[in-house]
Order: structure tokens, then sequence, then C-alpha cells
């Protein structure tokens, strides 16, 4: 079972010092823990995006897939997409603490 608690304050850590985080990407990770307290997920959430882009507050389809594939890259969430809209997309969040990562984040290129 995930511990939502040590996601969140897991997140906020890494997200103070990782200089690659725009407020799109603040706003989808909220949305998506909002949907987890909604949900009371144990291991992962099935998501959709026209959820998480009104939680999220944003209209874009493409900031929307920019902000997801970003937060999965930066190892924030797991995300196990299924094209099938009847299925659901997975998401979940790492459940090690990845201290290592916040020192070694990187600063957007110049």
């Amino acid at each position: 079972m995930i511990d939502k608690n040590f996601a969140l304050t897991n997140f906020y850590q890494r997200a103070q010092k990782d200089q690659r985080l725009l407020p799109s990407h603040l706003a989808v990770f909220t949305a998506i823990c909002m949907l987890f307290d909604v949900n009371v997920a144990e291991n992962a959430i099935k998501i959709t995006r026209k959820k998480v882009m009104k939680l999220a507050k944003i209209r874009s389809k493409s900031t929307y897939h920019r902000c997801i594939n970003e937060l999965v890259k930066f190892e924030y969430m797991i995300y196990k997409p299924s094209y099938d809209h009847y299925i659901g997309t997975y998401i979940s969040f790492p459940t090690t603490s990845v201290k290592s990562q916040i020192d070694s984040a990187q600063p957007p290129l110049s």
C-alpha cells in the first residue's frame, strides 16, 4: 500500500529544488493526488485526461501531455498508459525515497 503522505512529502521536498518544474507540473501532480484521495487507492489509480485537466485547470492537451511525460521522466510518478478509454490509465507514485535524485536534479538548459 502506498503512503500518500510519503509521496506528497517526497514530491514537495524534491520540487523545491527542481528548477525544471513549472506551475503546470504542480497543478497536474496536485490534481492526481486529489484523485488518489477520492479513490482511496492502495497502489495505483485509474485516471482520465479529462478529469486531471479539469482539476488542474489546464485547457491544453499538449500542456497536459507535456506535464505527464516530464513528471514521469523526472521520476515523480509511474505512468502506465492504456489506449482504451474504457480501461483508463494507471498512475502510481515511487515508494522509495529519492534523495540522491534531489541532489542531482538538473537545472534547465540556458
